[in-house]
């Protein structure tokens, strides 16, 4: 195994000791008991479980990222930033997925975009599963990819979510590669908005002419990295509004012009927005089953992700949605539009600095009858609609605590209406991850006594 020949052979810093850079020391001593291991993370408490291995060297505290200077091959973990770190030449940025793909690289579908990348790994291993295929996942969903590698075989298909911190230092690409989207997040973590696309684009960056390229028609900002970096793989295309290698027309899938099957109540994934993701998800899978109307019908019972437009209940005439993880306005407007009849919208949290402008003019035309914000993004969002002097009929409130959010959304969302949690911005202000904030959304709506 090519992993293996590198880390025996580099003086190894694990740089950040989260999910992943646990799942890179049990890796490692697993296939060599005896070699030193150097860890670096700020913070001391998570080294607690491996201090009895006498064949490591700890860097804690503020100065912990001092470690890089002292190691030639640093595993890094996607959440640690290096945008402000002036790094030596010498030294070899890595991590588990540049390793994972070097390994593994012909036997991965690879998925990334600011929105949507969970889903349509999902999808993609829910058809491949149904229709008889040795399928695995792994990625930014949760399962650090080297704790799959026992189970994989010569024929397994690997379907991997991929943030753009995964991505970011990567030397190859997979062999099946889709990009979704960009939209403005994570900026706090990057030097620009480019670096970020720069970084999601690494999917594809180091294809070959034997592998495909999976993206949407006439996305602008693909479209401009294409022409200022041309890949050598194949591309292929999908689009609600462009004739592509798979056409969504009225509720339809057309590909290659012919129908394969009709976007109807019977398909769990809902608006426009899924509508493309499941395209991509069919163009991927068609590499491996050429029957395009089964993988067709296997979606039908594909089951959402929660925090994902996910329907919680029906309370006191009051359809209440958990959408956590719309951490953009793009995201936030497609569900609003999807689910059509929205009375009251909680929006903010932890400030990013995205621009929230185009957002506040799309929310005044839509004349939803309350907007409850929260947390410094939504202090900010209140001032854009103010600063722009908008005229719409909602009705504005402000909450820090989401006990009192809920309250509010009892109160005032009209009945026989929604009230969706789409919050465009991130959960970090009051919460561990968008997971987090979505879980408590919900155990305040079941445990709420009007």
């Amino acid at each position: 195994m090519k992993i293996l020949q590198i880390i025996e052979n580099e003086k190894v810093l694990l740089l950040g000791f989260g999910r992943e850079g646990k799942s890179s020391y049990h890796f490692i001593r697993h296939y060599f008991p005896d070699k030193i291991i150097a860890i670096a993370d700020k913070n001391e408490a998570v080294f607690k479980e491996i201090l009895k291995d006498k064949n490591i060297e700890l860097y804690f505290g503020e100065n912990y990222l001092d470690a890089i200077a002292q190691h030639t091959f640093i595993l890094k973990s996607p959440g640690i930033s290096l945008k402000n770190i002036n790094l030596p030449a010498e030294i070899t940025i890595s991590s588990q997925t540049d390793l994972f793909i070097q390994e593994f690289h012909e036997q991965i579908i690879g998925i990334t975009g600011t929105k949507g990348k969970s889903t349509t790994a999902n999808l993609i291993y829910h058809i491949l599963k149904k229709v008889g295929k040795n399928v695995l996942i792994a990625g930014n969903m949760g399962i650090p990819l080297f704790d799959i590698i026992e189970n994989i075989t010569y024929n397994t298909i690997i379907v991997c979510e991929f943030s753009s911190h995964q991505l970011e230092y990567v030397q190859k690409s997979p062999h099946i590669s889709i990009l979704l989207n960009f939209f403005q997040e994570h900026l706090d973590f990057y030097k620009d908005y480019e670096s970020y696309q720069l970084s999601k684009y690494n999917i594809a960056k180091y294809q070959t002419s034997d592998d495909i390229f999976i993206c949407p028609k006439k996305f602008e900002l693909i479209e401009k990295l294409i022409q200022k970096l041309p890949l050598k793989s194949k591309i292929e295309t999908y689009s609600d509004s462009e004739r592509s290698d798979l056409t969504i027309i009225k509720d339809f899938f057309i590909y290659k012009g012919r129908e394969i099957g009709k976007y109807t109540h019977e398909i769990p994934l809902k608006g426009k927005h899924n509508a493309l993701n499941i395209a991509a998800a069919l163009l991927a899978c068609l590499h491996y089953e050429k029957d395009i109307e089964r993988l067709f019908e296997t979606i039908k019972t594909f089951s959402p992700l929660p925090h994902r437009m996910e329907f919680v209940g029906n309370y006191h005439q009051i359809g209440f949605y958990n959408d956590s993880i719309a951490t953009i306005p793009e995201a936030s407007i497609q569900a609003i539009l999807a689910l059509k009849n929205v009375g009251t919208l909680i929006l903010g949290g932890y400030d990013r600095g995205i621009d929230y402008s185009d957002f506040m003019k799309t929310l005044a035309k839509l004349n939803i009858s309350n907007l409850i914000f929260t947390g410094e993004a939504g202090q900010r969002m209140m001032k854009v609609y103010q600063d722009l002097e908008l005229k719409s009929t909602s009705t504005f409130y402000f909450c820090d605590e989401y006990s009192e959010i809920i309250k509010l959304a009892f109160e005032h969302t009209p009945k026989g209406k929604i009230c969706l949690l789409s919050p465009a911005a991130s959960s970090f202000d009051k919460f561990d991850n968008f997971e987090h904030r979505g879980d408590v959304f919900k155990k305040l709506i079941t445990s709420y006594i009007v």
